[in-house]
């Protein structure tokens, strides 16, 4: 199995009904979506979300900073990321980026190009982040895409555990999204490992077939969530 620390790109697509005058003229043109802790947080139910980090899609650089400079102040900060800092008029600033990928140029999946591209999907740009980081435990594994990644919920009343499975995925992954809550683990018998040591933001990921069935234990109080990510496996994966 191998682990990854921070934060990952935990996002959500901004709904029209919470729009700024800014984000109305970005989605009259293309994607824009919510990023980062924020999202997390949201996820949680926490009321003191302040910083919001941003992802747009489908515009072109050019178009999106003159969209941005006639609502604040806006400047490019991450050249290489193509990160814009925007300090819209009468609100809190932000970061604004566009879907990259990371492609690896060394030995060992050790070293990677970072290129923005604008007209990546949202999904590509999330496989894409994770993979290099799972290449450099598992070398020889060939990127086929990202079949699904979704958001869990377990409770008492609802769901409130997983029995044991495999998953259909070259390769799976999970994120623990909170703490506060009692039981519900995820566990490995085989391998005799649970992701209990897990802190939160930290992805525990595994091959889906076959050697790694796994199972999630009864919750016993509190509420939890978890990121389920699953990797395409090779041959399902059209150019």
């Amino acid at each position: 199995m191998a682990e990854a620390s921070g934060a990952l790109a935990f996002t959500e697509r901004v709904s029209r009904m919470t729009l700024s005058a800014w984000q109305e003229d970005i989605i009259r043109q293309g994607e824009l979506y919510r990023v980062g802790g924020s999202v997390r947080d949201r996820l949680l139910g926490l009321d003191d979300v302040v910083d919001t980090d941003y992802l747009v899609r489908g515009i072109e650089p050019p178009v999106l900073e003159s969209i941005l400079s006639q609502h604040g102040r806006v400047a490019l900060v991450g050249k290489v990321f193509g990160v814009y800092h925007f300090t819209p008029v009468g609100e809190p600033a932000c970061d604004i980026a566009f879907p990259r990928t990371e492609v690896s140029t060394g030995p060992g999946h050790r070293d990677f190009a970072i290129q923005t591209d604008w007209r990546l999907p949202v999904e590509a740009d999330l496989g894409r982040r994770v993979w290099p980081v799972l290449q450099q435990e598992w070398p020889f594994i060939e990127y086929c895409g990202l079949r699904d990644a979704f958001v869990i919920r377990y409770a008492l009343g609802g769901q409130e555990h997983l029995r044991i499975h495999h998953d259909v995925a070259q390769v799976s992954a999970s994120v623990k999204l909170n703490d506060g809550y009692e039981g519900g683990e995820l566990s490995f018998p085989r391998q005799s490992v649970t992701n209990a040591p897990a802190v939160v933001g930290e992805l525990l990921a595994w091959p889906s077939l076959v050697t790694h069935p796994h199972e999630t234990s009864p919750l016993r109080a509190g509420v939890k969530y978890a990121l389920t990510i699953w990797f395409e496996l090779p041959g399902t994966f059209e150019m």
